[in-house]
């Protein structure tokens, strides 16, 4: 994803969703947060990486997928007992 910021014009609009959510490794780790806790909608965050590659559409849905139904259900389990 950095790469193709840096190698995308500046004046390339569908560059913008790109750097909003993607643009540092901090920025990256908070936008995947803001997907599994609710703090934002899965399709904002992957309609850029969709422009990217759709390979990196269907990590996104591997990681979704891996965090709220294996983690959060592990997680929502020990509360429980």
């Amino acid at each position: 994803v950095t790469s193709f910021i840096h190698d995308a014009l500046s004046s390339n609009a569908s560059i913008e969703g790109v750097r909003m959510y993607y643009s540092s490794f901090p920025m990256a780790s908070f936008s995947l947060f803001m997907a599994i806790t609710g703090g934002d909608d899965w399709w904002n965050l992957v309609r850029p990486l969709l422009e990217i590659s759709e390979v990196y559409a269907v990590l996104f849905v591997l990681y979704i997928s891996l965090m709220v139904l294996g983690v959060m259900n592990i997680i929502t389990g020990i509360f429980v007992e």
